[in-house]
């Protein structure tokens, strides 16, 4: 519309001593032939400051809808609050100004042009009424205050589009109930860049916390989760912990006599990153969001190879854990036991290590290495 303005005004302003105006593309500007060098630069002045001070308004109604963003964002905190503010803004009538015939007429704009822009600004005004008499019947209130029990809203917000964003999420006291759909596993397995989850006060049950475990187990960036008040029992809990924190499977916990017969491989492949609140009590070991992954490992086999110690076996298991092209790996299983010493304050560490360093595969070791020294 730029270029039709210019273009009228030019018409009306014909024989005027200042120069003509050019438009962006106006076939209608025609530079005199005798136009000098002077009138052009003033022509190009002229223009420049047109432009100037169009981007400046355009300047200032960024920085004013910036302004409304801001004030939005500080209103929506909370999903409650969101709801609130949004019902209380559809009761609206969109009303945009009364814009004159005669201001389109003054801008250089005909009876034609100026009849369109009225049928336009009608036709705005209906239509976003519309919308707001439509938006002003739909009730979200009663969906939190009855918590989350159709689950949709849940499937929306992990299965559905920027699901790499989410960095922290909190459904806590929604009552949600899965009925078995594994959306919230299916997104942690996928390991996401998803560093907190509050799933407390809701009904998730056994079943889901073991689907959850299991996809913890190739899950290395949530950090904290949190189950408290759900419908897990306390066999669940023990199933879950087991298949999170150690790795074991359900079909492998029921053929164990105790926990320190796990095998070291096994815990070695469960998640050490995640911290889990509501599945176990203080006596249990457990992943700490203080710590690394490669620290909680490392006290986590620690802690198996003190308890297999009191339980007198672990020599037994060991030497079904390495096999003879495993020997390699014994320096490194010694050293874990003599950094992650210190964090254990009980008793039982130096018996460790002597028992490892007499009983487990030490003569092999230096055997294997003077072979290799002969060859």
């Amino acid at each position: 519309m730029d270029s039709i303005n210019a273009a009228k005004k030019r018409k009306a302003a014909s024989g005027a001593s200042d120069p003509p105006r050019a438009g962006n593309g106006d076939s209608d500007t025609v530079v005199p032939a005798n136009f000098s060098l002077a009138d052009l630069n003033r022509l190009i002045d002229q223009r420049t400051e047109d432009l100037k001070a169009e981007t400046l308004a355009l300047s200032l109604r960024v920085d004013g809808l910036q302004r409304e963003n801001e004030g939005l964002l500080l209103r929506c905190e909370s999903p409650e609050r969101s709801v609130q503010v949004l019902t209380r803004e559809i009761k609206w009538t969109y009303l945009a100004p009364d814009v004159p015939r005669s201001h389109w007429l003054e801008q250089g704009y005909d009876e034609e042009d100026a009849e369109e822009a009225k049928n336009l600004i009608q036709y705005i005004n209906e239509n976003t009424y519309g919308m707001a008499t439509v938006s002003s019947n739909v009730s979200f209130m009663s969906s939190f205050r009855e918590g989350i029990t159709t689950y949709s809203p849940v499937k929306r917000l992990f299965c559905g589009f920027g699901t790499d964003t989410l960095q922290y999420v909190n459904l806590a006291d929604n009552g949600i109930k899965t009925n078995g759909d594994t959306c919230i596993p299916d997104f942690l397995s996928a390991n996401p860049p998803l560093e907190r989850l509050m799933l407390w006060g809701n009904r998730l049950t056994d079943d889901d916390a073991l689907n959850i475990a299991v996809a913890l187990q190739s899950n290395t960036y949530l950090r904290y989760l949190d189950l408290e008040n759900n419908a897990l029992t306390e066999e669940g809990k023990g199933v879950m912990y087991h298949q999170a924190i150690l790795g074991i499977s359900p079909s492998d916990l029921s053929t164990l006599k105790s926990v320190s017969e796990a095998n070291l491989n096994t815990v070695s492949g469960a998640n050490h990153t995640c911290e889990i609140i509501g599945i176990y009590n203080s006596k249990y070991f457990v992943n700490t969001i203080s710590k690394s992954s490669k620290s909680n490992r490392g006290r986590k086999l620690f802690w198996l190879l003190a308890n297999r110690c009191k339980e007198g076996c672990n020599m037994t298991q060991l030497e079904s854990e390495f096999l003879e092209d495993s020997i390699g790996l014994v320096p490194y299983v010694l050293a874990c036991a003599n950094i992650y010493a210190t964090d254990n304050e009980s008793n039982s560490n130096l018996s460790l290590l002597f028992e490892l360093a007499r009983d487990w595969k030490t003569p092999e070791l230096y055997q294997f290495h003077r072979a290799w020294l002969w060859h």
